[in-house]
């Protein structure tokens, strides 16, 4: 594939493929994968001193798996059907986020904020739930009692659901 430049004020045309091909294999002029946007904003966030927000983005179906997302802000966004087998989640701010048929096995989530986050269909088996917030509103998978998990449901402060 050939690749050109056109400087339209010089109407100059520079052929670029020569040097393309020379490029190391990081450089591409394709969209960024999710999972590397995703530690990119990470990193950076971190340099800067700032929590990483991801809020109202879309990730469907994207492996996430082992991924330190500890304290990032999802709120509102979409994770659907996504891997996170295994990612740190602590204190995520996932208010509102819809995870539903996401894997979940084995993620720390201890901490997190899942107040009105969707985790129908979710695999959540291993996962950590203590001290995570969450209310009436949020939806859990079926068959699955978060007043077990060690979660804390918000709805009246203090309290967890089963304690009603």
């Amino acid at each position: 594939v050939d690749t050109f430049v056109v400087n339209f004020e010089s109407r100059h045309v520079v052929h670029l493929s020569p040097f393309l091909r020379d490029l190391d294999s990081e450089v591409s002029l394709s969209p960024v994968p999710p999972r590397l946007e995703i530690e990119r904003e990470i990193a950076r966030a971190r340099e800067q001193g700032r929590l990483p927000d991801f809020a109202e983005r879309t990730y469907q179906g994207i492996d996430l798996s082992g991924m330190d997302l500890g304290k990032a802000g999802f709120e509102g966004a979409t994770l659907q059907e996504t891997n996170l087998e295994g990612a740190n989640l602590e204190g995520a701010r996932l208010r509102n986020a819809n995870l539903s048929g996401s894997n979940l096995r084995r993620a720390n989530m201890s901490g997190a904020d899942l107040q009105g986050a969707n985790l129908q269909g979710t695999t959540l088996s291993g996962t950590n739930l203590r001290g995570a917030k969450y209310t009436r509103t949020t939806k859990w998978p079926s068959g699955f009692d978060p007043s077990t998990s060690g979660a804390d449901c918000e709805d009246i402060p203090g309290r967890r659901l089963y304690d009603l």
